[in-house]
């Protein structure tokens, strides 16, 4: 690097191959010890003094590098010019990336690594000075308050060389150890000759198009992402972490709101009868339950349906399907004190039967009325070894809405034969719907759950070729 502390670029100059005699511009000169002839590929020791020797022929690159020697651009508030291009592989595998070497002339050398369409800046101690006190064992590495866990262990290799270098970077053999926590990773490079020899860098994530804009290149030449880095920030991550914290205040503030209004406006039962189900004249419960024992009676004895309904036309009457329609049944006046949603309670003790009643809340004073329709059925019984049941004996509807005033019902009845001897409707104003509030807690809490669920599938991507995943690979 140079002794003299520039505020601007060095002139380029121009250098002539001793091999092919065909000139090579230098970007930063008085620091080039090795740099590569561009037209016949010759790795080339420099020296100030002006003597050149040829010391071998450097690997050819297989792709043209996207972002061209000599290019200059701003990153991270600095400015850098590219002045070399890597192509590297970890050894014994197909993985393989490729590195810019970018020159600022006061912080010296940086990089910029491609993998896959994923890009990281990377640099040293002069543009990190954390890097000066790293812990580091078997499992992770600590700099500056941040934990980073182990993802890798390599030996690069160079495939691919242009540019111009500080030192003799084909006879450089290290052992490299990356951990990371996203949107940073840390590398530690440790020299195979001289293993208590380590260096420590730091690389922070950068997007394709921050960088296609500072070098002013378009996007479109950019390759596309094929795969997760690994210390790629997660979206997923971000966003369940903005909402994971709030989420639980949201539901404990809805849970106090609706423990408040239970207590400030209490729930009231505002109508409770038991309506006897009959047709014709019979209009009392006691008549109801009369005839109820006596059909109870007859069928005891083996007295057929029909044989009843002959008996007791009067008493019920069917329609084509058989089923009995109820008379009428118009309610005392109850009233509604707030408006509210009113729950119907609606019960009967039906037994392998069923009953519906349509049930119309009318407002005394405007007609004004709402209409519900509410079928019970309860079955049960002994088949292979075993009781079964379906069904149930009683049901709730909401009514929402309703304003205040005083009301009656006229309710409608019918059943499935003539032995459902009443209906039981209560009616309660003022309910908190738990139910609802429960619904919309669960919805609440899926967008979290959502967040939470892609994030670790993201974490599971990024892991996948990783040796030291947390997760489980046997899959």
């Amino acid at each position: 690097m140079a002794a003299v502390k520039l505020q601007a670029f060095p002139p380029e100059q121009q250098i002539t191959c001793p091999k092919c005699k065909h000139n090579v511009t230098l970007y930063d000169a008085s620091s080039c010890d090795y740099f590569v002839c561009s037209v016949c590929d010759s790795y080339i020791n420099y020296s100030e003094s002006g003597f050149h020797l040829v010391h071998t022929v450097a690997p050819k690159p297989k792709l043209k590098p996207l972002i061209p020697l000599g290019t200059e651009a701003e990153l991270k508030g600095l400015p850098y010019k590219v002045i070399g291009y890597l192509e590297k592989v970890e050894n014994g595998t197909k993985y393989a990336w490729r590195e810019y070497m970018l020159y600022n002339y006061t912080k010296g050398y940086a990089f910029l690594s491609e993998y896959q369409g994923q890009w990281n800046f990377i640099a040293g101690i002069e543009h990190f000075p954390e890097l000066e006190k790293v812990y580091s064992d078997e499992h992770g590495a600590e700099c500056n308050g941040i934990e980073y866990s182990l993802f890798n262990k390599y030996t690069p290799v160079i495939t691919g060389l242009l540019g111009e270098y500080d030192w003799n970077v084909l006879d450089e053999k290290i052992r490299a150890s990356e951990f990371i926590a996203p949107p940073y990773l840390l590398v530690k490079e440790q020299d195979k000759k001289a293993q208590s020899i380590v260096s420590w860098y730091k690389g922070e994530y950068m997007e394709a198009r921050e960088i296609a804009d500072a070098f002013k290149l378009p996007l479109a030449n950019f390759p596309p992402k094929l795969s997760v880095q690994p210390n790629e920030p997660s979206v997923h991550y971000a966003r369940w972490k903005s909402i994971a914290w709030i989420t639980p205040f949201i539901v404990l503030l809805m849970l106090v709101v609706a423990l408040v209004l239970s207590i400030d406006r209490p729930s009231a039962v505002i109508f409770d009868e038991v309506l006897p189900l009959t047709t014709g004249s019979q209009t009392s419960s006691d008549t109801a339950k009369i005839v109820s024992g006596i059909i109870d009676t007859a069928i005891r004895f083996g007295v057929t349906n029909s044989a009843l309904n002959n008996q007791n036309n009067n008493q019920y009457v069917a329609d084509a399907d058989k089923n009995i329609e109820f008379k009428p049944i118009k309610t005392q006046a109850f009233k509604v004190d707030n408006a509210t949603p009113l729950e119907f309670d609606i019960s009967s003790e039906v037994d392998n039967n069923w009953t519906e009643a349509t049930i119309v809340l009318v407002n005394d004073k405007t007609n004004e009325t709402w209409e519900v329709t509410k079928s019970i059925e309860y079955y049960h019984g002994y088949e292979d070894g075993e009781n079964w049941s379906e069904g149930d004996q009683r049901a709730n509807v909401l009514l929402s809405g309703i304003p205040k005033g005083t009301y009656h019902l006229n309710v409608y009845p019918s059943a499935g034969n003539r032995l459902v001897a009443n209906i039981r409707i209560v009616i309660t104003e003022n309910v908190i719907l738990w139910r609802n509030i429960f619904i919309t807690l669960l919805f609440l809490c899926m967008y979290p759950l959502y967040c939470w669920f892609r994030m670790q599938q993201f974490e599971k991507q990024r892991w996948a070729n990783s040796d030291y995943s947390p997760y489980d690979t046997e899959d």
